[in-house]
C-alpha cells in the first residue's frame, strides 16, 4: 500500500501502475478484453509490456459478481506466470496492479512480432526446415517446461507464439497465459476452451483432457509452418491431407513428427519431452532441409490477413467441428491416416 501525493498521515491507497510506470501511449495489441501497451519505468531505464484489461469490458457471470469470480482468474494466472519466472522459452512476467477500473500486468517487452509475421517479414528471405526447426524446439522447449511445472496452456496459437531477433538468429517465447491452468499429473480436466481450430478432439467433444491438448495445438503450428495450410481445413474449404504440394520438398523426419503430434487419442500422441529426441530435431544433415518453403510463406500470409485465429476462447466452436467433420470424410479412405487427426 502507497501513499498517494496529497493525502494525509495516516491516509493509504493501494499502488497503481501510474505510480512506477509511465504510458508512452504506444499501443502494440489488443484483444477481445484487453489491450498492451509500452511503458516506461519511472525508477529506471527499462521499457516494459503492459497488458490491461478494463473491468467494465469484461463479461459478467450470473453466479458470480466481477470481484468474485475475475479478480480469482487474475491471481490464479499470476501464481502461473510467477512460476514460469526466468524460462528463455517463455515471457517474463513482471509485476501486476489489481485497481479500481482495471487490471494491469507488466510483463518484459519483446521486441519483435509475432512468429506467422516474422517470417513473412523476412523480405524474400529463405524460410526452410532449418528454421523450422529452431521455432519448433522453442515452442516445445516451453511446453517441456510448463508439463514439468504441471501447467497446461490450453491455447497455443499463433499470435501467442513471440520470435524475438538476436544477433544469433533470435528465438520463439511462449505468451499468453489467460487460459492456462495447473493440473497435476492424473488429474481430469473438463470443459470447451480455447481457440477453433487449435483445439484437441478431447476438448472439442468436450471428454477429459490434459497435457496433451497442447501437443495436440503444437502440431497444428507445426503443419502450418510447414505447409501455410491448417491440417483440417484449406482456404477452400475443402480437407487437407499429405497429399498437398507442400509435402513434396519436406523431409520423412518433418512428417513422422507432425502425425505423432496430431493423432487422434490423447494417450498415443508424443510428449513435449519426447519430441525433443525426435529425429526431426536430431537428422539436420538429412536431404531437403535447406529448400525453401515457398507455398508455406505464400500461405502464412493469407492465413494472417484473414485473421482465422480470433475466435479465441469462444464458446462457438460449430465451424471448426463441421470443417473437421468434413476433413475426417476427405481421409477416411487413407490408411495412412487412420488414428490422425479427427
Amino acid at each position: 500500500m502507497l501513499c498517494g501525493a496529497g493525502c494525509s498521515r495516516g491516509d493509504f491507497r493501494p499502488a497503481t501502475i501510474t505510480d512506477f510506470y509511465k504510458d508512452t501511449l504506444t499501443l502494440i495489441g489488443r484483444g477481445r478484453w484487453s489491450f498492451v501497451k509500452v511503458y516506461k519505468s519511472k525508477t529506471g531505464q527499462g521499457e516494459y509490456a503492459v497488458k490491461t484489461r478494463l473491468k467494465k469490458n469484461m463479461p459478467m457471470s450470473q453466479e458470480w459478481n466481477y470481484a468474485e469470480k475475475h479478480e480469482w482468474k487474475f491471481d490464479k494466472e499470476e501464481k502461473i506466470l510467477r512460476k514460469l519466472v526466468g524460462h528463455e522459452n517463455i515471457v517474463s512476467f513482471v509485476t501486476s496492479f489489481a485497481e479500481q477500473a482495471q487490471h494491469c500486468q507488466v510483463f518484459e517487452l519483446l521486441n519483435g512480432a509475432d512468429l506467422y509475421r516474422s517470417i513473412i517479414e523476412k523480405n524474400g528471405e529463405s524460410h526452410c526446415e532449418l528454421d523450422v526447426i529452431i521455432y519448433m524446439r522453442g515452442i516445445l522447449t516451453a511446453l517441456q517446461y510448463c508439463h514439468k511445472n504441471q501447467i497446461i496452456h490450453r491455447n497455443v496459437i499463433p499470435p501467442n507464439l513471440f520470435f524475438v531477433p538476436s544477433p544469433a538468429g533470435g528465438d520463439v517465447k511462449l505468451v499468453g497465459f489467460s487460459l492456462a491452468v495447473k493440473a497435476k499429473h492424473g488429474e481430469e480436466l473438463f470443459g470447451l476452451v480455447g481457440t477453433a481450430g487449435y483445439r484437441a478432439p478431447e476438448i472439442t467433444s468436450v471428454n477429459k483432457y490434459h497435457y496433451p491438448v497442447d501437443i495436440f495445438a503444437c502440431g497444428c503450428v507445426f503443419y502450418n509452418l510447414l505447409t501455410g495450410t491448417h491440417p483440417f481445413i484449406s482456404h477452400t474449404s475443402e480437407g487437407t491431407s499429405f497429399l498437398s504440394p507442400a509435402w513434396k520438398l519436406i523431409s520423412a523426419d518433418a512428417r513422422d513428427l507432425v502425425m505423432r503430434m496430431l493423432l487422434y487419442e490423447d494417450y498415443d500422441r508424443i510428449t513435449a519431452s519426447q519430441a525433443m529426441f525426435h529425429p526431426f530435431f536430431r537428422n539436420v544433415a538429412r536431404t531437403g532441409w535447406r529448400n525453401p518453403l515457398t507455398i508455406a510463406v505464400d500461405g502464412l500470409t493469407e492465413f494472417t490477413q484473414q485473421k482465422m485465429w480470433e475466435t479465441v476462447a469462444s464458446d462457438d466452436d460449430t465451424s471448426c467441428y463441421c470443417a473437421a467433420r468434413e476433413s475426417r470424410k476427405s481421409r477416411k479412405n487413407d490408411p495412412k491416416l487412420t488414428k490422425l487427426f479427427w
